[in-house]
C-alpha cells in the first residue's frame, strides 16, 4: 500500500502534448514513469521537455500502443510495484462536434475501448480518461455505458462527467469528459474553485486572459526568442483589417475566429481536424494568438516546449488537457486515497 507522503507511480497512454502528465506532476503526488505516444511530434514534445526536467523519470516510447503487450509495459517500466494510475486520453476526432461524428464507425473511434482494455489488464489502483463531452451522448449513451461496464466488471467504482477548466483556475472555458475509475472506493471529481459574479459564491474570480498573458513579451520574429513559440504571426492588410474592426466577443465569420476579452476567461481552443487547428484573436491587437498566448491559456509554463511547425504545434496545444484542470483532479484522487488509507 502507497503511504500518504509516496509519489504515486503512473502510466500515461495516449499521452498527447503531456498537459495531463504535467498536472499530475504538479500536484506533488505524482510522477510518470511511462508515456507512450504515437504521434511524431508529440513524441518529440514529450522527450524534449523530459530533458527539461518535465515528466523526468518516464521513458517516453514512441509506438502504436495497440500493438504493444500492457503486461509486458507493467512489468519493464514498474518492476517494484503495481502501476498505481493509468490516465491518457484516446484521440477524439470521431466525437468531436468538428469532425463528421462517426464514432465507432472509423477504427480511431475504437481508441476509447483499447484505453479500457489497458486498465483491465494492468489493474491499476485507478484510471483516469479524458474526451470531449460528446462521448457521453454517442450511440445513444451505448458507447459510454459500455466502457462502464467493462470497468465495473473489473471492480472499478466509476465516476463521469463534464467539468469546465476555467471552473478549476484556468483561463479558458475549455469543457473535458472524464471517466474517472478507483478498485478501492468511489472517487468524486474536484469541488468547483473558480467562478464568476458578485454572489459571493466562490471566494476566487475566473482566471481571465489578461491574468494568462500578463508579463508576456510582445511577439517576437526570431524562432530562437524565449518563450518557445511566441512567434510573430504575419496577416496581409486586408485581414489585419478586418480584425480591427472586431469588438471582443465578435467573430470574424471567414476565418471563424472569435476575438476573445481580456476581462473574462477565453473560450476554448478547438484542435479542429487532422490537418488543423483553431485559435483567437488577440483582444487588443489585430492578429490570431501566438501558440505561446495559446499554450498559456490552457495553462503550460513558458519553459515547456513544443515541437513540430506551427500547426502541429498549435493542436498540440488545443488538444491538451488544461493543466491547472488536470492538477486538481490528481489532487482531488491523491487527498481520496490518501485519506483512505489513514482509514484502512
Amino acid at each position: 500500500m502507497v503511504g500518504t507522503n509516496q509519489m504515486r507511480k503512473l502510466l500515461s497512454i495516449f499521452s498527447g502534448a503531456g498537459g495531463l502528465d504535467l498536472g499530475f506532476e504538479m500536484s506533488g503526488h505524482f510522477e510518470t514513469l511511462a508515456a507512450i505516444e504515437v504521434q511524431k511530434e508529440f513524441h518529440e514534445t514529450l522527450s524534449t521537455n523530459k530533458r527539461n526536467g518535465y515528466l523526468a523519470k518516464a521513458a517516453v516510447i514512441s509506438a502504436d500502443l495497440r500493438h504493444l503487450d500492457p503486461e509486458e509495459i507493467s512489468r519493464t517500466y514498474f518492476p517494484k510495484g503495481e502501476v498505481d494510475g493509468i490516465i491518457g486520453g484516446p484521440p477524439c476526432e470521431t466525437f468531436s462536434i468538428l469532425g463528421a461524428q462517426r464514432g465507432t464507425s472509423d477504427p480511431r473511434g475504437m481508441l476509447v475501448y483499447d484505453f479500457v482494455r489497458w486498465v483491465t489488464a494492468i489493474k491499476p489502483v485507478f484510471c483516469l480518461m479524458e474526451n470531449v463531452p460528446p462521448l457521453e451522448k454517442l450511440a445513444n449513451g451505448t458507447v459510454l455505458q459500455e466502457l462502464i461496464k467493462e470497468l465495473n466488471e473489473n471492480g472499478y467504482m466509476v465516476t463521469v462527467g463534464v467539468l469546465n477548466a476555467a471552473s478549476f483556475g484556468a483561463p479558458t472555458k475549455r469543457t473535458r469528459f472524464f471517466i474517472l475509475g478507483c478498485r478501492h472506493c468511489r472517487i468524486e471529481f474536484p469541488e468547483v474553485t473558480h467562478g464568476g459574479g458578485s454572489n459571493g459564491r466562490f471566494a476566487v474570480p475566473f482566471r481571465t486572459v489578461s491574468d494568462a498573458f500578463a508579463g508576456l513579451p510582445p511577439p517576437s520574429a526570431s524562432e530562437h526568442a524565449f518563450p518557445n513559440w511566441h512567434r510573430q504571426v504575419i496577416h496581409t492588410p486586408a485581414v489585419v483589417r478586418r480584425f480591427a474592426a472586431l469588438k471582443p466577443g465578435q467573430r470574424d465569420n471567414i476565418r471563424k475566429r472569435t476575438r476573445i476579452r481580456m476581462d473574462a476567461p477565453s473560450p476554448a481552443v478547438f484542435a479542429g481536424n487532422l490537418k488543423g487547428a483553431r485559435t483567437h484573436i488577440h483582444p487588443t491587437e489585430p492578429r490570431e494568438l501566438t501558440n505561446r498566448e495559446t499554450a498559456r491559456l490552457q495553462g503550460f509554463p513558458d519553459d515547456y516546449q513544443f515541437s513540430g511547425g506551427r500547426v502541429a504545434v498549435c493542436k498540440q496545444i488545443a488538444n491538451a488537457v488544461p493543466v491547472p484542470l488536470a492538477r486538481a483532479l490528481a489532487e482531488r484522487i491523491a487527498h481520496t486515497l490518501n485519506t483512505r488509507n489513514r482509514h484502512a
